[in-house]
């Protein structure tokens, strides 16, 4: 058997950049407790790894006395980041640089007025944390039957989930710019 590597074979840049600042963040711990709020990436083998260097997986704030939290590449709501810098934990934002960028345009857009429409899955990490920027208003759209049984609104602005095909974002697109005067 014959084993072909793609040319671009690998993590996104996004991916790749929160496990190079998580292993640094590792080393560098001088023994200070280290968490990531939720998996760091949807890898099992390398969070196993991280794991075993001292990164402790958790899925709530509340469970944290003293440490670093970590910002997974999914990244997270608002107000849970707000909720760190309150509690005076040193946060290490690993958000991929192109989900930062849509958090930033649908808080942008949410305090602008215009309601914000998420195509992609209600359940992934990335999209609850998209969510969290617009004051969890945002309608979350996965299918041709939901972008169809929108309401009309007056504005609205239309993100994705970035792991989304191209294909999947412009077919709910083209339904939903219908849904509203000015998209």
């Amino acid at each position: 058997m014959k084993v072909y590597i793609a040319k671009h074979a690998g993590y996104c840049f996004g991916v790749e950049r929160a496990v190079n600042t998580a292993v640094k963040v590792l080393k560098d711990s001088n023994n200070t407790p280290i968490y990531s709020l939720g998996p760091l990436i949807h890898n099992s083998q390398v969070v196993n790894k991280l794991n075993k260097n001292g990164l402790k997986v958790i899925d709530e704030i509340s469970k944290v006395k003293l440490g670093k939290i970590i910002v997974r590449a999914h990244g997270i709501p608002y107000s849970m980041q707000k909720e760190i810098e309150n509690l005076n934990f040193e946060l290490i934002d690993c958000t991929c640089p192109y989900v930062k960028s849509v958090h930033k345009k649908v808080e942008e857009y949410n305090n602008n007025g215009y309601k914000v429409i998420i195509i992609g899955d209600k359940d992934h990490p990335e999209v609850i944390g998209i969510n969290g920027w617009c004051n969890n208003e945002g309608i979350i759209v996965n299918s041709e039957e939901e972008a169809k049984n929108l309401p009309y609104y007056n504005k609205i602005c239309i993100v994705s989930q970035t792991t989304n095909t191209i294909d999947k974002f412009k077919t709910l697109s083209n339904i939903i710019i219908d849904k509203a005067r000015e998209v």
